[in-house]
């Protein structure tokens, strides 16, 4: 029989390969420049760092924050894109707004809080974060600031 936090565990770990198996190719596909590869690299080390820390039961502090670290490095020049450049139309940005926030309400929750709902936050957290660089990473999003970098 499985215990809980080991079911937990695994939704972690496979919504980190999801991750792994939707949005970073994406990122790669965009990435023409060799800064936008390191930045793709870094979105990479981050969701291996987030999987090795759950696996470690979240109790590598060491672990999440560097991990922390390559995800911002991996995500910041993305979210800048989408929503400063990008030619998305208001409504997808105002849904993409409210979805991010609610992954950074979501993101910084440690279990060794005794915080209310930690695994239901995470891992909302996990699919939230999922979605939302799917989207924004797409081209159509991505290109404009490409565009006028070459012009």
């Amino acid at each position: 029989m499985i215990d809980t936090l080991t079911l937990w565990c695994i939704a972690f770990v496979l919504s980190d390969a999801i991750q792994m198996a939707l949005v970073a190719p994406r990122m790669f596909s965009f990435s023409t420049s060799n800064m936008n590869k390191i930045i793709s690299i870094s979105y990479v080390f981050a969701v291996i760092g987030d999987a090795y820390w759950h696996v470690e039961h979240e109790d590598n502090d060491m672990a999440i924050n560097i991990a922390s670290i390559f995800y911002l490095i991996g995500t910041l020049p993305f979210v800048y894109n989408f929503f400063r450049t990008s030619n998305a139309d208001r409504g997808i940005k105002i849904a993409m707004a409210i979805l991010y926030m609610i992954n950074l309400i979501t993101f910084g929750d440690p279990t060794n809080t005794s915080a209310p709902l930690f695994f239901e936050k995470h891992l909302a957290n996990h699919l939230g974060s999922t979605l939302f660089y799917y989207v924004a990473v797409d081209a159509k999003y991505q290109e404009k600031d490409e565009v006028k970098k070459s012009n």
